[in-house]
């Protein structure tokens, strides 16, 4: 006899930050990815993440102690305006805007950190991607999709064939860095001049 079974997005939920360049939003949701409640962090990527990352935990931890009445916790999304190495939860090559700091995102165990303190698997993925991902979801969307993102700063997400292509530690689609005229007047967040993102 033929069953019909459906799934049930209250039987968990998830915490979500999404750290952007200036700041940061972070939320509780259900299993469908339906917001149940979400706040303002006012900072990002720009600082230090020796202070950003607490400052996520303690939003985290506070959304989801403010909703005792929900179910469990089953694990944390977290975004960055960054290419990631999904082996090691770390970022590759961050652009914050201030010099010296790239090394402390990319030696900062972002996953790891996360993952102790809030007790939940944490998956972490740059922005662009999980967007390109989320549109190539979408009913009709087609098997190749280059998706572009031009906020602050300038990403590209690639989907082929149906599947999201990373790249080398995440870099594929990093165009914002390419240098077009090394004698523009404009720096760039990365330091040097020409970048693409700067045009």
């Amino acid at each position: 006899m033929p069953q019909v079974w459906r799934f049930n997005p209250e039987a968990g939920t998830i915490l979500v930050a999404c750290i952007s360049i200036r700041s940061s939003l972070v939320a509780l949701t259900d299993l469908s990815g339906r917001i149940i409640d979400r706040r303002s962090v006012e900072s990002g990527i720009l600082d230090d993440p020796h202070e950003v990352c607490p400052l996520i935990i303690q939003e985290l931890t506070r959304l989801r102690d403010e909703h005792p009445e929900l179910p469990p916790v089953w694990g944390t999304g977290v975004t960055v305006p960054a290419p990631v190495d999904l082996a090691s939860g770390t970022l590759v090559n961050p652009v914050t805007g201030r010099a010296g700091s790239v090394d402390l995102w990319t030696r900062f165990p972002v996953k790891e950190f996360m993952s102790a303190e809030l007790d939940t698997p944490v998956w972490i993925e740059d922005e662009v991607n999980a967007m390109a991902y989320h549109a190539s979801l979408r009913p009709g969307a087609p098997d190749d999709l280059l998706y572009v993102r031009l906020s602050l700063g300038l990403g590209l997400g690639i989907i082929s064939g149906g599947a999201l292509h990373r790249g080398h530690v995440g870099t594929s689609g990093e165009l914002a860095h390419i240098q077009v005229d090394t004698t523009g007047p404009d720096e760039c967040r990365c330091g040097r001049r020409g970048c693409l993102e700067t045009f």
